[in-house]
């Protein structure tokens, strides 16, 4: 099975987009790393189907205690792989399409 870890930055859109192009039937979980310390990305937000809701979980910067922002993709990319439940990981920003 296959872990999706997507980055986003202030472009809901784009992640929207993103998300909707995950159509592969080996993705058992979806890691979104909100960066934006000022607006807390929720479920809410994302056009999710009720194929892909159950494997979703969003991560804003308060999560790990951060405050402030900073460059934290590299940080992000640590936890991605340290909380991830597959062995597979694939990492995408926001505006991938896959």
């Amino acid at each position: 099975m296959l872990t999706i870890a997507i980055f986003t930055y202030k472009r809901l859109s784009s992640l929207n987009k993103c998300i909707m192009s995950l159509k592969s039937n080996n993705i058992s979980e979806i890691l979104i790393f909100n960066d934006d310390e000022k607006k807390i990305l929720k479920y809410e937000d994302l056009e999710l189907n009720e194929k892909n809701i159950q494997y979703v979980k969003i991560f804003n910067p308060i999560d790990f205690g951060f405050k402030d922002r900073a460059f934290r993709k590299p940080i992000y990319l640590n936890k991605a792989v340290d909380i991830s439940k597959n062995e597979l990981i694939l990492f995408s920003d926001d505006d991938g399409v896959l």
